[in-house]
């Protein structure tokens, strides 16, 4: 009966540990996810002026948003990523958003997002 309680025990401690396992890759597909999003709405921005650059009024406003600095008290912007920010580079009609975050407790170089938007002309 011993043996028996000590396997099922380490059993549900792996299950345990399985599961904070899937919530950790749930939270960093979600933040993916938003990432994605915001790199979106930025090239969406930039066809609609038809204009590769991005205003730093702008960009500052984007930074604030994903920083969760631009919200209303007691309020999480959608956008928000933790330790979040925004570059835009432009080279010519193409400007490369990059998004870059670093979920909390995490070490090593931050998560980053890049996509590259041409401006039709």
């Amino acid at each position: 009966v011993l043996v028996a309680i000590l396997i099922v025990s380490f059993g549900v401690l792996g299950l345990v540990g399985l599961q904070a396992r899937a919530t950790q890759f749930s939270m960093g597909a979600e933040e993916r996810n938003r990432a994605a999003l915001v790199a979106n709405e930025i090239g969406s921005q930039l066809v609609m002026a038809n204009d590769p650059t991005l205003p730093a009024t702008a960009l500052t406003g984007w930074n604030d948003r994903i920083s969760g600095a631009g919200g209303a008290s007691g309020v999480i912007d959608p956008y928000y990523m933790p330790n979040g920010s925004i570059d835009v580079n432009t080279t010519g009609d193409t400007a490369r958003i990059t998004v870059r975050w670093q979920p909390p407790g995490a070490s090593g170089p931050p998560n980053s997002y890049i996509t590259d938007v041409t401006i039709p002309r």
